[in-house]
């Protein structure tokens, strides 16, 4: 490792959260605030309850998606990724607020879900949702997803504090944690990505299955009787979807104060990273698209009710919503990174992130807000209900962003410990 490398990555760190980006965090969760007073004012208990739960169930899986990630490109040897995993990884910050907002869903439970007296229901439905059976599901799912998620990121972390420099560079509590019982920096590395080797399949895996479940329990169950076996994939899906633009709009942002991260993660890697954003806004469309089709030949009531009331339905406001969604998550994405100049220039790829994550959130509303909105729906609650769910959003995410800053302000933005980022880069290849 050269120390020219080390002094580079040290450069493009960023230092703690100033006092704008704190008071930045707290209009946000002030806002928040503000938007379940909306919502509730234009219509009622559920309108709030739907404003809250569409913002959590999105919050809990972005706080998983960034580490997945991470593990992808453990996975595949991505090399232009590397310079991107510490970002992506550091979306983990999110997980306090993701727990802290289940833990509210999960006690208020009583008051939003649709089927709590499901006695009625047909087959074994009954019996499956049913609490507090499905409170353990639900929480079982996050628990093992976050922690399988937080031991690959630890023996990521750690690596990089096997670099000489390191340790004395980022002496907090974080810090002296991870590079605690590192005798043999080099055979602790090794040892490091030994585990990371083992530890990304298992990640991806686990992610896979746990957020498939949820999905099925927290979104597709409040119409308990309604069933896509596809249903799963798309919600898991659609976070790492949503998750990956997160990634790009934070290292935008970071580059912007950070000059000296452009030559990790500027240039071809920023072209990397949009096309990415390309191959994913396919693949989240084509799940989408393959439960669409499936429920339109098949032609049956107990399915097509469902998206009937979600799309053309004339007498519920929620129809509205419909091609705005795909006009979000699959039209503008697809045809602005069609070209390179809108993965070049930073405020056109940043503006189409932020458009992907807007359109994710609508489609976690649109399959929300319906189900618990239940009966006749006025467009001014719908509206109220978009808009103060879109703030709850705005408040996690402006929490979460400080709390991603303070991470980032303990470990190197860029994982120094990394063979393959650091041959890269001590080689002078271009970034």
């Amino acid at each position: 490792m050269s120390p020219t490398l080390l002094d580079r990555v040290l450069a493009a760190s960023p230092a703690a959260p100033s006092g704008r980006t704190r008071l930045a965090a707290a209009v946000l969760g002030l806002g928040a605030l503000a938007g379940l007073a909306i919502a509730a004012a234009a219509g009622g208990a559920p309108a709030l309850w739907a404003a809250l739960v569409s913002a959590t169930v999105l919050v809990i899986g972005l706080a998983a998606a960034g580490g997945v990630l991470s593990a992808i490109f453990e996975l595949t040897g991505a090399k232009w990724g590397r310079g991107y995993r510490r970002i992506a990884e550091a979306g983990a910050a999110l997980m306090p607020l993701g727990l802290l907002g289940l833990a509210v869903l999960l006690a208020t439970g009583h008051a939003w879900l649709p089927w709590v007296h499901a006695d009625h229901l047909a087959g074994g439905r009954p019996h499956w949702l049913v609490r507090p059976f499905w409170d353990g599901r639900v929480l079982g799912a996050v628990l093992l997803a976050y922690a399988v998620l937080l031991r690959f990121l630890w023996w990521s972390w750690r690596r990089d504090f096997c670099v000489a420099g390191v340790p004395g560079r980022f002496g907090g509590w974080l810090g002296r944690r991870l590079a605690r019982g590192i005798a043999d920096p080099a055979l602790e590395a090794i040892r490091c990505g030994r585990r990371l080797a083992v530890l990304a399949p298992v990640v991806a895996i686990v992610y896979a299955l746990a957020f498939s479940l949820l999905g099925f329990d927290l979104v597709m169950a409040l119409d308990p009787v309604w069933f896509s076996t596809l249903f799963g994939a798309w919600y898991f899906f659609g976070h790492l979807f949503a998750g990956l633009a997160l990634v790009a709009v934070a290292s935008l942002a970071l580059r912007r104060e950070r000059g000296a991260l452009d030559a990790f993660v500027g240039g071809a890697r920023q072209r990397d990273l949009a096309t990415l954003l390309f191959a994913f806004t396919l693949v989240h469309t084509d799940f989408f698209w393959s439960q669409y089709l499936t429920i339109w030949y098949g032609n049956l009531p107990e399915e097509t009710a469902w998206v009937i009331r979600r799309t053309v339905d004339p007498d519920q406001p929620w129809h509205r919503l419909g091609y705005p969604t795909l006009v979000a998550f699959f039209g503008l994405p697809f045809v602005a990174l069609l070209f390179r100049r809108v993965k070049d220039a930073r405020p056109l790829l940043g503006t189409v992130a932020v458009v992907v994550v807007a359109g994710v959130f609508l489609a976690r509303f649109v399959e929300v807000a319906p189900a618990i909105m239940h009966g006749d729906t006025a467009p001014s609650a719908m509206l109220g209900a978009l808009a103060g769910a879109a703030l709850v959003l705005l408040g996690y995410l402006g929490a979460g962003w400080l709390a991603v800053r303070s991470l980032l302000a303990q470990v190197p933005i860029l994982p120094i410990g990394d063979p393959v980022f650091a041959a890269e880069h001590d080689t002078g290849e271009a970034a």
